[in-house]
């Protein structure tokens, strides 16, 4: 009977100690969050693209760009962003508030996420969402604020880390809606945009599963943060 007693202690402890890990990664989360949000926005230096413009933080790196995307590095671990074209259009012409049926991430559970409205460039509001799934031993990261959508793959804590310069990235991005509806609205093959950069190079993840993506997708963050530490 101690024995069995015994067991149940051991199992309620482990049970115990997974729930609170979890809790601190999510507090964690927050905490990055709330920095992100915390930082005031600027007019000054953009970085101006024909279909929007956004500010880049001091401590993340810009390795390429194309019209709709681009690449950027934080602390080791490479993050895209690319302009959700088609979500312009169904805001303007069909009020959808749901994403693409298409969404290969539609059938996971995130194990950290979060959801808010953040101010922006322009004065007005966007709404963010944050969500960051496991996939074996790697997670994989999704922001999108506004009409922009970022993605990474990295350890958990540079996931964690990653999100904070995704959404300070994310809040100042002013979008050129005029450009989008004028190149796009009468184009049958806008799709909702994926990651087009080297982070993703020669997978179509429309088709394929979240664990190709993993597997084949390139520029991974090997040598992930140990540690979290907060943009600067």
């Amino acid at each position: 009977m101690k024995k069995k007693i015994g067991c149940i202690l051991c199992l309620c402890t482990v049970l115990m100690g997974g729930c609170s890990k979890e809790k601190s990664y999510q507090n964690l989360l927050n905490e990055r969050i709330a920095d992100a949000l915390a930082v005031p926005l600027t007019s000054t230096d953009p970085c101006i693209k024909y279909y929007y413009s956004y500010q880049l933080p001091r401590s993340v790196g810009r390795l390429q760009a194309d019209d709709l995307s681009v690449l950027f590095d934080y602390e080791g671990t490479r993050f895209s962003m690319s302009l959700d074209t088609s979500g312009i259009l169904q805001d303007l012409y069909y009020q959808q508030d749901t994403k693409s049926d298409d969404d290969p991430l539609a059938s996971l559970t995130p194990v950290l996420k979060d959801d808010g409205v953040c101010a922006n460039a322009t004065s007005g509001e966007y709404s963010y969402a944050i969500r960051i799934y496991q996939v074996d031993s790697r997670y994989l990261t999704r922001v999108s604020v506004g009409h922009m959508v970022f993605t990474s793959i990295s350890s958990l804590p540079a996931a964690i880390n990653v999100s904070n310069a995704m959404l300070r990235i994310g809040r100042s991005v002013s979008v050129s809606e005029s450009h989008v509806i004028d190149d796009f609205a009468n184009r049958s093959d806008t799709v909702y945009q994926k990651s087009r950069t080297a982070l993703f190079e020669n997978l179509a993840p429309v088709n394929g599963t979240v664990a190709d993506l993993l597997k084949k997708g390139g520029q991974t963050n090997a040598d992930a943060q140990a540690s979290v530490a907060p943009a600067e």
